[in-house]
Order: structure tokens, then C-alpha cells, then sequence
């Protein structure tokens, strides 16, 4: 469970999967045939075996069901908090091809009536699904380690839904709470950690529940049959409704960078807001029912999000582009430690104690205004990554505009040609396309940091390649 080479990791997870596969096709026709039939008693170990000539078989088929409850405890077990990142993450990843074999969500739950054959082969302990179970995973989301975040995020798209533990409106208020001051927070592993619950919120509960929930300023969260009476939140669909509290929120950090990018910046600016956008919106199937009942209000939605990006490079573009011989030497290399941000101050030995007062104060002026310029570079260089990010995943998944009928080509007159536009399922127009693309080109001709360069690169390449595939010859251009 702790080694530490990454072939014999691989090699070990493609074994346990064809050993997962195998083992349950093995059990169902035990069990099918007749041959045996597996019986939960109160210590949740005893099987009661079928009596006839395939005894044997009998034995090793509970044997077998035995080692795979045992093995989906000592697996969860290995997940305790501040477990070596050696043994969490092979856990880990042994639960997440076990769910993909077997599902943790009770046939009971899926399905009224009899037990059926995946109730009666559940491998799985009954504690795991516990609501403390639950929340030790959701706990995990901030681990310190990307793998295990994901992980983490992936093991409980696999629990029912709701969450247990999480089932009311107040205990999923609270965790959005939660999560938001892990969004603002300057560390971008603790960024990543509140994006990522939000995400499971979003995924869990707007699409697969049809909450309203908004996480903006006013954190709101209402059930199904709550917010279809309730005439706040009944403007819209719960889908939208949270994108465009995300949006109001985005909007609302703007407004605190362009007060005080200093002071914005040491809040994680805007980074962790569009990280949870981007989140949505790959969680968002934009070819669902969902999303194509509710195109007016995407249009409008995505729309007001181009208006805040661009506000965005403005704020945060002449930072990263400025010229690297004007820049602070400091500024090349982003440390964790605050110690780095600190600079060695000669050593007086004989001086007078004014004039070490001085220095003393001028010292912490300089370690004041150093801390400053790092956090506005770190902040806006993340923003402006996060920025590319999202558009890209924005062109790569949204319906793009279709090519006009013959009559639409024919005529010269711009009314036809937006009545064809608005007649398709596009949510971006041409416009909005070209304005994306130049902004993409702007970037990288201006941006000098090698990070957010790469990630406008793939933003670039995602839209390019979005636009070569489309069969418009007004996208080609």
C-alpha cells in the first residue's frame, strides 16, 4: 500500500480491475445458478452456503465474498486523516475501480420491491455510506495533495444522493460557507479544495436534485419544492440561477480589485471564482434538456461573463506584461514560504541605536511593499491563467453558431441574418467569437509570465480547433 514507484502503481490498479470484473461475474453466476446465495447476519461476516454436491464451490464463492468485504474496509480504512500520501492515494484510487465495478449506492434505494442480485452482492461495508464516513471524505477534498483532492471529489460522485450527512438545507448552506473561504483564500491548493466542493454541491445537488442555490454574496439554498413556491428564486431555472449568482460574485471581486489590487490579490482576487465557473461549466452538459429549455438566459449569462472578463485583463494583463527588466529581482520565482519574501539585511556592528531604529523601520517597509508586489504578480498571473482556462472551456463545450439556410446567404440585410441566429441553439455569436479570439491573440503577444502563456496557449488551441471543425465559413475566417 506504500509504494512509492509510480509503474508499479499503474500496473497494480489495471490488475485489481480485471480482478474486480472478474470476481463479480463469478459471484452472479454462483449465485444465479443457485449455487450459492449469501445471507448478512448481525456480525455481517456469516454467509449462509448451499447444501448439494457444489459445496466446495459454495465455500470459495462466500470465501471470495468475505475477502471483498474485507478488502472494501481495510481500502476505506487506509483514508484516515493524515494518512501517508503513499497509502491514501493507492487506497484511493483500488476505491474508485471497485465503484466503477460494484456501486456503494444500495439496490434498496434504486429500486422498490425484492432485494435484487446486486443488493444481496453488495461488498461494501454499511458504514461507508455513513454520514460520518461522508464527511471524513468531503474533509479530504483540502488535502494538501492534487491526486487525492480529485480523488477524493470522484469517490463521492459515487455516494447517494443526497450526500449523507449532508441532506438538509442548512448542513448544505453550511458547507457552501465552507467552501466559499476556502475560494477566497490566498493558498491555491485551499482555492482548489473550495472549488472543488462547490462542484460536488452543483453536481449533487442543482443538476441531479434540482436545488435552487446561490453562492454569491447571500448564500441561498432551497430544496426543489421550496423554491417552486417561493417567489424569490422562481425567475429562472436552478441551473442558472447558480451560474448567475457565480457571476454576481465574480463581479462583486472585480469591484475589490479595482478598489485595491493589493488588497484583492491577498484574497485570491478572482482566480478561485472563475476556477468554480470553469467547474460548472464542465459539469454542465450544454445538449440537456436543462440547457436548451433556458438558452435566452445562457446567452444573457455568458454574455455579461465576457463583459467581466475583459475587465479582468484589464486589471490584471499589465502586470504579467510588463517588461522583465523592470520587474523586482524577487519576483522571478513564486515561494511558499513567507521567509523567502524576506531580504538580508546587512549587518551593522558598530552603529548608533537611532540609526538602527531607522533600519529597523525601513526594513519592515521594504518587507511590507516586496510582499505586495508578490502577492499582485502571483494574483494576477493566476487570474489571467483562469481567465484563459475558462474561455477555453467555454468555445470547447457550448453549441457554436450553425451554418445560414441558402435564403438567409442570399439576402444582404442584417435582420435576416440574426433572425437565423437566433433561430439556432448558439449561445456565442460570431462576434462574441472573434472578440474571444482577439482577446486570446492580445494576451499572448502582451503576457511575459511562462505559466499563464501555456494555459492562454490551450485556451488558443481549444477555440482554434472548435472553429476549424465548424462547417460556418464565417468561424474560418
Amino acid at each position: 500500500m506504500r509504494c512509492c514507484s509510480t509503474a508499479f502503481q499503474m500496473k497494480w490498479s489495471s490488475l485489481f480491475r480485471k480482478f474486480f470484473a472478474r470476481v463479480r461475474t463469478a459471484l452472479e453466476r454462483q449465485f444465479k445458478q443457485g449455487r450459492w446465495e449469501p445471507l448478512e447476519h448481525s456480525n455481517s461476516n456469516g454467509m449462509h452456503l448451499s447444501i448439494g454436491s457444489e459445496h466446495t464451490e459454495a465455500n470459495r464463492a462466500s470465501d471470495l465474498f468475505r475477502f471483498m468485504r474485507w478488502l472494501s474496509s481495510f481500502l476505506f480504512f487506509s483514508c484516515y486523516p493524515s494518512a501517508p500520501y503513499k497509502r491514501k492515494i493507492m487506497a484511493m484510487e483500488l476505491i474508485l475501480i471497485m465503484l466503477n465495478v460494484w456501486s456503494i449506492v444500495p439496490a434498496t434505494q434504486e429500486k422498490n420491491g425484492s432485494l435484487c442480485v446486486e443488493d444481496r452482492l453488495y461488498p461494501y461495508n454499511r458504514g461507508m455510506t455513513l454520514p460520518d464516513s461522508t464527511l471524513l471524505l468531503v474533509g479530504s477534498i483540502i488535502d494538501s495533495w492534487d491526486r487525492l483532492r480529485e480523488n477524493s471529489f470522484r469517490i463521492l460522485l459515487h455516494f447517494p444522493t443526497p450526500l449523507p450527512g449532508i441532506s438538509d438545507q442548512g448542513m448544505v448552506q453550511n458547507v457552501i460557507l465552507w467552501a466559499k473561504k476556502l475560494v477566497c483564500s490566498p493558498r491555491v491548493r485551499e482555492t482548489d479544495a473550495g472549488a472543488l466542493t462547490l462542484r460536488l454541491i452543483f453536481r449533487k445537488y442543482v443538476l441531479q436534485l434540482g436545488w435552487t442555490i446561490r453562492a454569491s454574496v447571500n448564500v441561498a439554498c432551497l430544496s426543489g419544492l421550496e423554491s417552486g413556491d417561493n417567489q424569490t428564486y422562481n425567475s429562472g431555472y436552478p441551473v442558472m440561477e447558480y451560474i448567475r449568482s457565480l457571476i454576481e460574485w465574480l463581479d462583486v471581486s472585480i469591484e475589490e480589485g479595482e478598489k485595491d489590487l493589493s488588497e484583492a490579490c491577498q484574497n485570491s482576487f478572482v482566480h478561485g471564482v472563475l476556477l468554480t465557473l470553469r467547474y460548472a461549466f464542465e459539469e454542465l452538459d450544454f445538449n440537456s434538456d436543462i440547457a436548451q429549455s433556458s438558452i435566452s438566459e445562457m446567452r444573457h449569462s455568458l454574455e455579461k461573463l465576457l463583459e467581466l472578463v475583459m475587465r479582468i485583463t484589464s486589471l490584471a494583463l499589465w502586470v504579467v506584461s510588463a517588461d522583465a527588466w523592470h520587474l523586482p529581482e524577487d519576483m522571478d520565482e513564486v515561494v511558499d514560504d513567507d521567509d523567502s519574501f524576506l531580504s538580508e539585511v546587512p549587518d551593522e556592528v558598530e552603529v548608533k541605536t537611532s540609526l538602527l531604529e531607522d533600519e529597523d523601520k525601513n526594513y519592515k517597509f521594504v518587507q511590507n511593499n516586496r510582499r505586495s508586489e508578490q502577492s499582485v504578480m502571483v494574483g494576477c498571473w493566476l487570474a489571467m491563467k483562469e481567465v484563459s482556462l475558462l474561455l477555453g472551456t467555454i468555445t470547447r463545450k457550448i453549441p457554436l453558431p450553425s451554418t445560414p439556410s441558402s435564403e438567409s446567404l442570399d439576402s444582404e440585410t442584417t435582420s435576416s441574418c440574426a433572425s437565423v441566429m437566433m433561430a439556432s441553439d448558439a449561445m456565442l455569436d460570431v462576434k462574441q467569437l472573434e472578440r474571444i479570439g482577439n482577446h486570446f491573440l492580445e494576451v499572448l503577444l502582451k503576457m511575459k509570465h511562462n505559466g499563464a502563456i501555456d494555459k492562454t496557449r490551450a485556451g488558443f488551441t481549444a477555440l482554434c480547433n472548435r472553429l476549424l471543425c465548424s462547417n460556418d465559413p464565417r468561424q474560418q475566417l
